[in-house]
């Protein structure tokens, strides 16, 4: 299960992947990320109730669809 922190320190469209409290990766919604493990997903306020709209689960494979489908999304 991935947790989602929403938080106004990150700006809008970016969002941030952690494993274990570490950085992962950082960079802008709507990008390709690959696999990565991750457990937590940093998002603007702003954006959190459209990711978790758009994901299909708490987990890494849904997180990462819904990161990567962010601008062809219409919602």
């Amino acid at each position: 299960m991935v947790r989602v922190h929403a938080t106004r320190l990150m700006p809008v469209g970016e969002v941030a992947l952690w494993n274990q409290g570490k950085l992962e990766w950082t960079g802008l919604l709507g990008s390709e990320v690959g696999m990565l493990h991750f457990d937590c997903v940093s998002i603007n306020v702003a954006d959190q109730v459209r990711l978790e709209r758009t994901m299909t689960g708490r987990d890494v494979e849904g997180v990462l669809r819904a990161i990567a489908s962010w601008w062809s999304d219409e919602g």
